[in-house]
């Protein structure tokens, strides 16, 4: 196999992984609010702010998946993965998991 495509494939996991951890952790947080925390829950969210950094790992991801030589199916398939990974970052997930 090919060693960026290995490596874009290995990061984009890693920051995935990531995100679905922090975001079971906000979901978790969310389901133990009760009343007025729930309704200012956007400010709890804000102490979970370092999940943006994990958005450094997509975006090398991303930039190691243009470098991925040889098979197109391998390179459009670690682009995509990274920029999944990217999205999932700024999405909020954690409501799919309430």
């Amino acid at each position: 196999m090919n060693k960026s495509f290995v490596t874009s494939l290995a990061l984009s996991c890693l920051s995935l992984s990531l995100t679905i951890w922090i975001n079971l952790s906000i979901a978790s947080r969310y389901e133990q609010a009760v009343g007025k925390t729930r309704a200012v829950f956007g400010l709890t969210e804000l102490t979970y702010g370092f999940q943006y950094w994990t958005s450094i790992l997509g975006l090398a991801a991303l930039i190691v998946g243009f470098r991925v030589r040889g098979n197109a199916i391998l390179r459009l398939a670690s682009i995509l993965l990274s920029l999944v990974s990217i999205v999932l970052v700024f999405a909020r997930i954690w409501r799919l998991f309430v």
